[in-house]
């Protein structure tokens, strides 16, 4: 029978400078033990890793317009009509309405051979995932919550991977969209985050 005890500290429990954590089992067979870290941030921009990090990811928005259907021939007969979409950087300075469609896109660069990795994107208050892909590309599961998505990968080679899906605007109000995050899934000093930014929707 296993049981499971947490010890939970915050911040304003330890002073400043060097500090020595003892466990003791007194009797009993052998134990596991796990230390966990957590910081957070109230500041407006999240610093992101440093250049030792082997991993990177930049998240951008963009508004999204429908162009009109182009047409497809082929030897001189028409064919089908494909969908087309025009992309828009979208900065903190615009504004969007209540019911508009974004695109979020996830850029993650990897300078090393990686395993297992998570990617996390957390969604502002007032937005829900849009029209999800079936499969995202180098994705071998993917998991829609309330309030994010997550992304999963056996393997990432070197180089730079992007991820796309849209988000609907439910309500109005201005939000911030917390960091989206890349992280080994059994390794956690190996992550990294993107920047903190705000949205308005009016």
């Amino acid at each position: 029978e296993q049981s499971v005890h947490r010890l939970s500290l915050n911040a304003e429990q330890i002073p400043t400078g060097a500090h020595e954590l003892e466990i003791r089992r007194l009797s009993g067979p052998d134990f596991e033990t796990m230390l966990v870290s957590r910081e957070f941030t109230t500041a407006a921009k999240v610093p992101t890793a440093d250049g030792a990090n082997p991993l990177k990811i930049e998240r951008h928005f963009y508004r999204t317009n429908p162009l009109p259907p182009s047409t497809e021939t082929h030897g001189g007969a028409t064919g089908r009509q494909t969908e087309q979409t025009e992309r828009i950087p979208l900065t903190e300075q615009d504004t969007i309405k209540a019911g508009d469609v974004i695109e979020v896109e996830l850029k993650v660069t990897s300078r090393e051979d990686m395993e297992y990795l998570m990617i996390q994107n957390p969604h502002a208050a007032g937005f829900e995932a849009f029209q999800l892909p079936d499969r995202f590309r180098n994705t071998v599961h993917h998991e829609l919550r309330d309030d994010r998505v997550d992304l999963y990968l056996d393997t990432l080679a070197v180089g730079t991977y992007t991820f796309a899906y849209q988000l609907r605007a439910e309500h109005s109000g201005s939000f911030w969209n917390n960091p989206a995050r890349v992280s080994s899934m059994y390794f956690e000093q190996i992550s990294a985050s993107s920047t903190i930014s705000g949205i308005t929707c009016r």
